[in-house]
């Protein structure tokens, strides 16, 4: 069953990382998320046999059926990469399913910023800030629901404080040494990942 289950998932995270290469192209082009599909280069709307996410990339040989355009390697890159990481959320949390969805969201969300970024060096508001509102609200209410002061401290107050020198750099330098949208995906990360791993990560990430 766990099998199935896990094959399910991953072909979830297939069609769900489809979605997503539509968002990073329609945020980072200012475009409106509604509407249907369509080619970058000749526009038109792409049917539906098209969009099966990798199998109409391979089928196609990487380009558009219309115009012959090359399609890039970002399309089906970020359908497996999401895919995989559902995977890995899923035999991880496999029985926690309120922490499972949480992390789902999340990994779509960073598969979103990590490309945005990657393209344009921009870490959209329209999505950290409300992650961040969800993930606060919800290690608030975990808080509470445990009855632990230790808790909402390893969540919130140190997402809170391992982000504050981060915030200090951005407006002592004027933005000069480090940009606003790394201070916030800190306190973001620390949400999720309480301490000491926010600690261990920021650690890493500075590193690399």
């Amino acid at each position: 069953m766990l099998i199935i289950e896990s094959i399910l998932i991953f072909l979830f995270g297939l069609c769900i990382g489809s979605f997503l290469n539509v968002v990073i192209f329609r945020v980072l082009s200012g475009e409106s998320l509604r509407g249907r599909s369509h080619c970058q280069k000749c526009l038109k709307t792409l049917r539906w046999y098209e969009l099966f996410p990798l199998a109409s990339f391979v089928w196609q040989k990487g380009r558009c059926r219309s115009c012959q355009e090359k399609i890039s390697w970002q399309y089906p890159l970020v359908e497996l990469i999401t895919a995989v990481l559902f995977l890995l959320i899923f035999q991880h949390f496999y029985g926690n399913w309120a922490e499972m969805i949480l992390w789902i969201v999340v990994a779509s969300a960073f598969v979103v910023l990590f490309f945005t970024d990657l393209k344009e060096y921009i870490l959209p508001d329209i999505i950290v800030i409300p992650l961040i509102a969800v993930l606060f609200l919800y290690r608030t209410f975990q808080s509470f629901y445990l009855g632990s002061f230790d808790f909402f401290a390893n969540f919130v107050i140190a997402s809170f404080l391992i982000a504050l020198p981060f915030f200090l750099f951005y407006f002592l330098s004027k933005g000069k040494w480090m940009g606003m949208g790394d201070s916030k995906l800190i306190f973001l990360a620390g949400l999720l990942l309480g301490w000491p791993k926010i600690l261990i990560a920021v650690m890493f990430a500075v590193f690399l």
